[in-house]
């Protein structure tokens, strides 16, 4: 832990003790919160002692502000033991605390320049934490603003950096030839990239659009919906009986489905409430990890909620990124950061999902390149042939149903509705194969499987490419479950 962290924490834990000195009535109680509120200070002093380099005026501040406190403590101490009324020492003794404290603060804090001027930059207090760090300067990423100022702070040019004395440079600019570049001068610790780990996690307009809206919630759902982008798009969780919710995702596994479930169901409301769950299936979905996937970054989405990368040989490589972002978030960051920088993207990701809804697929009316294109994308998705992941995935399926009986929650397995082209294009063994698994396990477990992959009651209007539905499909589809549905 540096001395700059240790430093606060210790402030924090004196804070405390003040605190529950106030709280208590006995003398005993109130004899040990003191103690521990002195041997803090006592190692306060001696770290600031060690390690501490502060211009003269400061020193001279700090050593009035510590005889200060100094005296309140020996008077308080005095009062207590002759027993006369402490409450007026106590209240001058948190003032001069405040005071203490804040001298400190203001010394151990961390100083950065902040690289770029933009919207993230015009929210930069909302990010960094202003008891950890203060910013020195905004560094002008596009040679357009040097000499200005946001707020009282001003906007330098970079080549004015080795001017300012600073501990990190925060970027916050997508201009990555200046970051890099920053990097191989001043070296990576020198440089904190949040675009670039805010990235790592918020990137997905529908994976963080879902994660916020669920976290922002009423946890009293009696429904959960999981599985990959089909049912993400061809399920609209309003218009199904009860109080469901839709945690599928694009690229998500079956892996992650369960993991997703679990995130959920250890609400203390949604263990309580919860009746069903609707897994939704693709003939693929054996043969599929996304942790091993061309997708596979997007098991750093998953991370924070999950604490898991599943499959993924990168992880290693991951993990030291969010250890970076964790030791950040400690060093600099306000606790809900990620939540204001998600309000500067959510319009744009709002607009990304809606517009994804509202297209009419048309086979007739593509032409050949389109055509040919759109046989690939499908080839691609059935371009799979992993044993070892379809027994782990039997498995994962096995141990989900095995979850859900014994919390007494039916589960309800789905096959969402594909475009006839998609259909053409299926080799049968995926569904052959899927269809054993299932009739295998429905001797084990007690579960509803309900397959519209090839229904008839579903055209290339109801889609918004071969295989993903649009807001007519998912309002189609929802009907349906609401008919064939055993509630």
């Amino acid at each position: 832990m540096s001395f700059k962290i240790l430093i606060l924490k210790k402030l924090e834990e004196m804070e405390e003790c003040l605190f529950a000195t106030n709280q208590v009535q006995d003398s005993t109680s109130v004899s040990e919160n003191l103690n521990r509120f002195i041997d803090l200070f006592l190692t306060v002093n001696n770290q600031l002692n060690v390690n501490g380099h502060m211009d003269n005026v400061s020193v001279n501040a700090l050593a009035e502000s510590t005889e200060k406190l100094s005296d309140h403590l020996v008077d308080l101490i005095d009062s207590i033991k002759n027993k006369h009324e402490i409450h007026f020492m106590l209240i001058q003794l948190v003032d001069s605390f405040s005071d203490w404290s804040k001298l400190i603060i203001q010394h151990v804090k961390y100083k950065l320049l902040v690289l770029g001027v933009n919207q993230i930059a015009l929210i930069i207090n909302q990010l960094i934490d202003p008891n950890k760090a203060d910013i020195v300067s905004f560094i002008d990423d596009c040679g357009d603003y040097s000499g200005k100022y946001i707020g009282d702070i001003e906007i330098i040019d970079i080549k004015e950096i080795p001017q300012k004395s600073f501990d990190y440079i925060f970027n916050v600019s997508t201009n990555e030839h200046i970051v890099t570049n920053l990097k191989r001068i001043l070296g990576n610790e020198s440089c904190i990239d949040y675009v670039f780990l805010k990235n790592l996690i918020l990137s997905s307009p529908e994976f963080t659009m879902k994660n916020f809206e669920f976290l922002e919630a009423k946890k009293n759902f009696t429904g959960i919906i999981t599985g990959l982008s089909y049912v993400q798009k061809g399920v609209n969780e309003k218009l199904l009986p009860g109080y469901f919710v839709n945690l599928a995702n694009p690229g998500q596994d079956l892996f992650y489905d369960f993991e997703m479930f679990k995130f959920a169901f250890g609400h203390k409301e949604i263990h309580e409430q919860l009746e069903h769950v609707i897994i939704g299936l693709s003939y693929y979905s054996l043969h599929y990890d996304l942790s091993k996937s061309s997708n596979e970054a997007r098991v750093n989405y998953y991370y924070p909620l999950t604490q898991t990368m599943h499959n993924n040989k990168s992880s290693q490589d991951y993990l030291i990124y969010h250890d970076q972002l964790r030791q950040i978030e400690d060093k600099l960051l306000q606790s809900n950061h990620f939540l204001h920088a998600f309000e500067l993207e959510k319009n744009h990701f709002q607009k990304i999902i809606k517009d994804s809804y509202i297209t009419q697929y048309d086979c007739q009316n593509r032409t050949d390149k389109e055509l040919l294109d759109d046989i690939m994308f499908i080839k691609r998705d059935y371009n799979k042939d992993y044993p070892e992941t379809v027994f782990e995935n039997k498995q994962i399926l096995r141990e989900y149903l095995a979850f859900l009986r014994r919390n007494e929650i039916k589960p309800i397995i789905i096959i969402c509705p594909v475009t006839k082209l998609y259909q053409s294009f299926t080799p049968s063994k995926f569904k052959q194969e899927l269809y054993e698994i299932i009739n295998e396990l429905s001797i084990e477990y007690d579960f509803q499987f309900l397959d519209y992959y090839s229904s008839g009651e579903f055209f290339d209007s109801d889609f918004t490419d071969p295989s993903h539905m649009n807001n007519q499909g998912a309002i189609k589809l929802t009907g349906c479950l609401n008919r064939d549905i055993i509630w």
